[in-house]
């Protein structure tokens, strides 16, 4: 599927980063990991949401987030061989 090794424990450090940029290609970083907020933002202008965070006209942005959590959490749960799963079968969401 993806060419990267299952999470082993040992393997954490270059499984990450594998596991990053695969997410950031789908487009499912920012649920694990928030964008900090541009500087228009903080001085409280709207900043533009990239095309691929914007939610779609059929699901509300809530909806739409759950759906991108679930996704994100597959690929993570995926991309673990069962002894790491096991610690985190009871996490309710991608960025935990």
């Amino acid at each position: 599927m993806t060419g990267i090794e299952k999470l082993t424990g040992p393997n954490y450090r270059v499984w990450s980063l594998r596991v990053k940029r695969l997410l950031q290609s789908h487009g499912l970083w920012d649920v694990v990991e928030p964008l900090p907020k541009a500087p228009r933002e903080q001085a409280g202008e709207e900043a533009p949401v990239p095309l691929s965070d914007a939610p779609t006209a059929a699901a509300p942005p809530a909806a739409d987030f759950e759906i991108r959590d679930a996704k994100a959490s597959c690929l993570i749960m995926e991309l673990c061989d069962p002894s790491p799963l096991d610690f985190i079968v009871s996490i309710e969401c991608a960025r935990e």
